[in-house]
This record gives C-alpha cells, sequence and structure tokens, in this order.
C-alpha cells in the first residue's frame, strides 16, 4: 500500500500543474507557452534517474525512497512561500528529479521481488496511481485553487510528500546492500547500452510518453479557451479522464501476464491513432472532445503499463539501470513534448495536435515491432 500511495502522490504534483495550466500562468504573469516550456523543463529531471538507478543497483533502495521522497515535499513546500519566477522553475525541475528518481528506486524494488510472471499484475495495480492522479487529485486540486489559490496544491502535495516518505521509513525493509555489484561510477552509468533485441523498447519509451504529452499538455487550457469550462467543470472532467485511465491499467492486470506485454502495448498505441485524429473535428462539442481524450487516455495508459514490466527485465541484473534508462527517454520526450506542445497548439489547433499525436503513436508501433519480449530468469535476481 505505501508504494501505491507514494506514487499516487507523486503522479498528482506531476498532472495537477497541466490541468491547472491556465491559472497557474495567470498567477506568474506567462503566457501558456512559456508555462508549458517551464513544465517541460520540470520534465527534463527525469534525466538525472540513472543515477538514481545505479545506486539502487548497489542496494541502497530504502534510503533512496526516503532521500528523495523528503526532496519532494519540501521543494513543494516551498512554492507556498511566493518564490521568484526562476525559483519557481528550479523548485519544479528538483521535485520533479526527485520524483522520477523515486519511481526508478521503487520500480527496481519491485522488480527485485516480485517474478516476472506476475509482474505485469504488480506493475498494473501501482500504475493506477496514474489514474487516481486524475480521478482525485483533478478535482481536488481544482477545489484548491478556486478556493485558496493556484499555490494550494503545491502545498497539499508537499506536506503528502513528507508524511510518505515518513510511511516508507516505518514500512519498507531495510538496505541489504550488494557487494557483489559492479561499483557505481557515471562512466559505468553512461555506458550501459540494452542489449540485442530490447533496443526496440526504448524507442517506443520515446514515442509513447511524446505522444502523450502532447496531448495531455494543453488539454487543460483547451478546455477552458476552446471548450468553453470553467475550472470547476476542469476538474470534474479530468474524473472521467482518470476514471478512463484507471479502466485502461487495470485491464492490465488481467491481460498483460496472460496474452503478452508487448502484444498488449500495441494494441494500446493503435485504439490511440483514430480517436487523436478525430480530435481535429471536434469544434466546441465538449462532451465529444471529452469523450475522444478518455479513448486515448484508455489507449496510452494500457501501452505503457502492459510495457513496464519488459523494460524491468531486459538487465536483470542491473534493473535500475535499464529502469532508469527508460524514464530518462520517455522524461527527455515529456519534457520536448510539452515545450513544444504549447506553441503548436497557440498555432495551429488541437487538429494539429491531433495529427502529430497520432503519428507519434504509430512511430511507437512500429518500434515495439523491432522488440523481442524477454523470457522470464529463473531467479527473480541476482540476490536470490
Amino acid at each position: 500500500m505505501v508504494i501505491g500511495l507514494t506514487r499516487w502522490i507523486g503522479n498528482v504534483l506531476i498532472r495537477f500543474p497541466y490541468i491547472m495550466i491556465t491559472p497557474i500562468a495567470a498567477g506568474l504573469g506567462i503566457s501558456i507557452p512559456t508555462a508549458t516550456v517551464i513544465l517541460g523543463i520540470r520534465e527534463l529531471g527525469g534525466m538525472a534517474s540513472p543515477v538514481a538507478g545505479g545506486l539502487a543497483d548497489r542496494g541502497h533502495e530504502r534510503s533512496l525512497m526516503i532521500g528523495l521522497w523528503l526532496t519532494v515535499g519540501l521543494s513543494s513546500l516551498a512554492i507556498v512561500f511566493g518564490p521568484p519566477l526562476w525559483m519557481f522553475a528550479v523548485l519544479l525541475f528538483l521535485g520533479g528529479t526527485a520524483k522520477f528518481g523515486y519511481d526508478t528506486t521503487q520500480s527496481a524494488w519491485i522488480g527485485h521481488r516480485v517474478p516476472f510472471h506476475r509482474r505485469g499484475a504488480t506493475f498494473g495495480l501501482i500504475e493506477t496511481g496514474w489514474a487516481f492522479a486524475f480521478l482525485i487529485g483533478g478535482p481536488v486540486c481544482a477545489w484548491l485553487t478556486v478556493g485558496f489559490g493556484w499555490r494550494a496544491p503545491f502545498g497539499a502535495v508537499g506536506v503528502a510528500a513528507l508524511l510518505g516518505a515518513a510511511w516508507v521509513w516505518m514500512m519498507t525493509d531495510r538496505d541489504q546492500p550488494d557487494a557483489s555489484a559492479p561499483a557505481f561510477s557515471l562512466r559505468t552509468l553512461l555506458g550501459w547500452r540494452p542489449p540485442t533485441g530490447a533496443k526496440g523498447l526504448y524507442g517506443f519509451a520515446f514515442a509513447q510518453p511524446f505522444c502523450q504529452m502532447f496531448i495531455f499538455a494543453i488539454a487543460g487550457d483547451w478546455f477552458v479557451t476552446e471548450l468553453g469550462m470553467s475550472l470547476s467543470g476542469v476538474g470534474w472532467n479530468t474524473m472521467l479522464i482518470g476514471l478512463s485511465e484507471l479502466a485502461g491499467t487495470l485491464s492490465t492486470v488481467w491481460t498483460a501476464d496472460r496474452f503478452g506485454k508487448r502484444r498488449g502495448a500495441i494494441a494500446g498505441l493503435l485504439v490511440v491513432v483514430p480517436a487523436a485524429v478525430a480530435l481535429g473535428y471536434v469544434g466546441n462539442a465538449a462532451p465529444v472532445g471529452i469523450a475522444l481524450l478518455c479513448v486515448i487516455a484508455v489507449g496510452l495508459e494500457f501501452s505503457f503499463v502492459s510495457a513496464l514490466p519488459l523494460f524491468s527485465e531486459v538487465d536483470p541484473d542491473a534493473r535500475a539501470a535499464a529502469l532508469g534508462s527508460m524514464i530518462a527517454i520517455a522524461t527527455f520526450a515529456r519534457a520536448g513534448s510539452a515545450a513544444l506542445a504549447g506553441w503548436v497548439f497557440v498555432h495551429a489547433g488541437i487538429g494539429v495536435i491531433g495529427l502529430v499525436a497520432a503519428a507519434l503513436a504509430l512511430a511507437g508501433v512500429a518500434a515495439l515491432a523491432q522488440a523481442r519480449e524477454p523470457m522470464p530468469t529463473a531467479a527473480v535476481t541476482r540476490r536470490s
């Protein structure tokens, strides 16, 4: 439970600024494209995930999770005190770096303890935190923003993160440093390469997050400026997207281990393509727009969660390095996508957003077609 709840807190931190991007931009006195660039810079924090992964592979998962979660909490709380714009960007970046490093370490922790044939269901349950970030976090953050201002959700997330760090400290086992693991060094870390047959997975790790962020980075502003929603309406409609993501995530719990993880990832992306193309024909019909975003959310979430166990088995002796490399690539993609999406939306509209997203989904399918599904190892980890 501690793993799932802390993951949910971090996902709320990542997602709610996109949902509330209109009041955040207004509060900071900046444009929507500038706001998406700042959020894109935050995503670059995931580039440091392999560093957390390299340390985690030495058996220091618990210490890392606690330290990184304290960083998430303190950086979020600092935003409440009204720092200048440059410091706001720095604090976002710091929180994003810690959050993505935590995800890497936490996923390695799971990979070291759960056999591959049950890992699809395990990751599926953990990844429901993304859906609940929309389903619960979206309305709560909208209510806090309306009632107390755009900084209030950062304060709530900061307090929750500090409590989460204490919970991780109390509920997880002590670290078991692995003397047999290779010594950690940046040279070794940067020299890690995916084995033959896994490179297509990392192409997917770029295309799928780029596709997802290209749509959802501007969805909040699309709701307000073109579909005519109030901030409260944005919060409630975000719940529908959250329910859709939850459906996509929970579906993997029953399908990923039975029907194939790579096959499920491909199927999810194929669902996205027609729905993304159709965004250009919505006009101001809010129910149609929300319905299409729900379909896209189901497909993207089903695809990513189906594929996640594949990354945990790319290199059983360096799970965190493999997962950290995936998160670094994915967050680089998210950063570029978020920065670009705001400009494209303002200058070209939702139709072009949808066409580019569809092309990215097809690129992800092509990348997965070049990958293979790894055979589960006899042992969960070299520590077994």
